[in-house]
């Protein structure tokens, strides 16, 4: 399979630690390219037109390229940002997956989403405890979802020109890149799975970026990634938390946190 990951030039940090993130976690047959991203002066200098902040679509035509390169591939297509990290199992679960992947209809997998809503979140995070009890990865369809992200996703090979001719219709860059591959899946343009639990998640080094200045909700966004992952760092994960607590909690919402907290439990019945 070949793996693209989408960086900025100036983005050593994030370069150096993708990089050895996957070479510790990669499938056998894997291999890995790097994609410089275009940047916000590009998009100025071109008068790229459109709604969306110069980062926003420097990363929009960032993800275009990588796929136009690649019209011809013969083999799955993993796009990646490089503030995507693997885990222990995730290139078996992938690799599974593929094996047995004409049996399924789909044009893109993603590896692991942002949930947006908490009613969401708590059916998923009943759903990971059971089947984490049996050891399972279940393939989602994501038009049942309100997502956001793309930093980690394969593209079938069927499918690699078809989402590069949808792109290609988008004429004026007005939506956010992974909300417009949302419209297109909500509108069944684009048959999207997603793994859970996820296989890859953010970096917890991950911070700010390009595109996203890490306000209250993306801080919120990522922890429930990262908890979300197949192979999570669950003490990492704790401190994260703790600290979300620390910044924002209060008597009252941790309160009602026990609360919903109660309707997630394993003991809890309607009736």
């Amino acid at each position: 399979m070949k793996c693209i990951y989408i960086n900025l030039d100036r983005a050593t940090d994030r370069r150096s630690r993708f990089e050895e993130n996957w070479a510790a976690h990669r499938g056998a047959d894997w291999h890995l390219e790097r994609f410089p991203a275009v940047d916000a002066r590009y998009v100025e200098e071109n008068r790229v037109p459109g709604k969306l902040r110069p980062p926003e679509k420097g990363c929009f035509l960032s993800h275009c390229a990588a796929l136009a390169m690649n019209l011809d591939t013969s083999e799955p297509l993993f796009i990646l940002e490089d503030d995507s990290v693997f885990g222990a199992r995730s290139a078996a679960t992938i690799d599974n997956f593929l094996k047995a992947s004409d049996g399924f209809e789909w044009d893109i997998v993603f590896t692991e989403v942002g949930i947006l809503f908490p009613g969401t979140m708590i059916e998923l995070f009943k759903l990971r405890r059971e089947l984490e009890d049996k050891n399972e990865v279940r393939l989602l369809d994501l038009a049942d979802y309100i997502f956001a992200g793309a930093t980690g996703y394969i593209v079938n090979p069927r499918s690699v020109t078809k989402l590069a001719t949808l792109l290609g219709a988008h004429q004026e860059l007005d939506l956010p890149y992974d909300i417009y591959l949302r419209k297109l899946i909500h509108e069944k343009k684009l048959k999207a799975l997603m793994f859970f639990p996820f296989v890859t998640t953010l970096s917890h080094q991950s911070g700010p970026s390009q595109i996203r200045d890490e306000g209250a909700a993306d801080r919120l966004w990522i922890a429930f990634r990262q908890f979300m992952m197949q192979d999570r760092d669950l003490d990492k994960v704790r401190r994260d938390i703790a600290q979300i607590d620390q910044d924002l909690g209060d008597e009252d919402t941790r309160l009602l946190g026990t609360i919903l907290a109660g309707f997630a439990a394993k003991s809890f019945a309607w009736t």
